[in-house]
């Protein structure tokens, strides 16, 4: 399960968490170390769950794929915040559709 803080104030910065079936929760993605000001984000995890896909909401950030085997984080160079729709990924993980 994946997790966003509410950032308290302005020195708050926007974490995501993934949260285990154990319970515990790690850290995975600093999203306001990375892009400071976003505030609000779109998730969506891939079919098979190896992928997130992160769509900043509030500013000119890019849409983003983390890869949750590598925790490598894909930038599209696309703005997350052209979407106005929900992020669908077909059946079999290997595509995502950004609907603008």
């Amino acid at each position: 399960m994946a997790v966003l803080n509410e950032p308290k104030d302005e020195h708050d910065r926007l974490r995501l968490f993934v949260v285990g079936r154990d319970g515990n929760s790690e850290e995975w993605l600093d999203v306001g170390g990375l892009y400071s000001g976003v505030t609000r984000l779109q998730l969506a995890w891939s079919p098979d769950g190896r992928y997130l896909a992160i769509a900043p909401l509030d500013l000119d950030s890019p849409f983003l794929v983390l890869d949750t085997t590598t925790r490598q984080l894909l930038d599209f160079c696309v703005p997350g915040n052209a979407l106005n729709a929900h992020i669908l990924w077909s059946p079999d993980s290997s595509q995502v559709i950004i609907p603008r």
